[in-house]
């Protein structure tokens, strides 16, 4: 039965790296989280800037447009106004004009204000540019990262699986049934040692009588509490 133990420790030593690797693996991805969602909220204020710019132009172009309007009404009215037949029809027409000039006025205030809002923008749109590009980069760069070490890793379980199926051969398949239930019951770690009388794998006692049992080494002992299969560390 020793040397049942000692071959079930070189497994759950092969076993354990497997589940640790496997745990890195796993976990390895969300180190990219921070990289993704810097990445996507630079991307969304340049959208956003996009968006924005557009509608400042159609803005605008809507002014000119208005502008360009006023000014065609401006030169009909003003031949409406050198052909007057009556002061009234002077005075009414002037009014007019002066109206829509002082429309025009605005309106060129105005675009004045958009063509200033443009030209802000566009510098935004190019400083978050760069900022998103240095983003992507960064994203990239980590994703090589964790590809790589991902890659490592795969490459080292498939060194521990070849491993690993030598170390069962030695192993009855009874006791192999029991530590392969214990190992996917607890997703690693199926063996732990016994120290001043506790099981490090839980850390509850242990009792003398099987205390005993695991000193002559007649038989498997399992933990009580978390049935990992114990041992005495020589």
């Amino acid at each position: 039965m020793r040397e049942q133990l000692k071959a079930l420790r070189a497994l759950a030593e092969i076993d354990d790296e497997i589940h640790s690797l496997r745990e890195i693996a796993a976990g390895r991805p969300r180190q990219l989280d921070p990289f993704k969602t810097l990445a996507a909220q630079k991307e969304a204020r340049l959208q956003f800037l996009r968006d924005e710019l557009k509608r400042l132009r159609i803005a605008s172009d809507a002014i000119e447009a208005d502008i360009k309007g006023a000014e065609e009404r401006i030169g009909k009215l003003q031949v409406q106004l050198n052909a007057a037949k009556t002061n009234a029809e002077f005075q009414v027409l002037k009014e007019q004009i002066a109206k829509l000039k002082e429309e025009i006025d605005r309106q060129e205030g105005e675009g004045l204000g958009f063509l200033s809002k443009l030209e802000q923008v566009q510098e935004e749109i190019k400083r978050v540019k760069e900022e998103a590009d240095a983003a992507q980069k960064e994203l990239a760069e980590a994703e090589q990262e964790v590809a790589a070490e991902i890659a490592q890793i795969e490459g080292r379980l498939k060194e521990l699986a070849a491993a690993r199926a030598e170390a069962v051969k030695p192993v009855d398949p009874k006791h192999l049934t029991q530590y392969d239930r214990v190992l996917e019951h607890l997703r690693g770690h199926a063996l732990a040692a016994v120290e001043n009388d506790t099981c490090q794998g839980c850390f509850m006692s242990v009792t003398p009588q099987m205390l005993s049992t695991l000193m002559v080494g007649a038989e498997i002992v399992t933990c009580k509490s978390c049935q990992r299969i114990l041992y005495i560390p020589q």
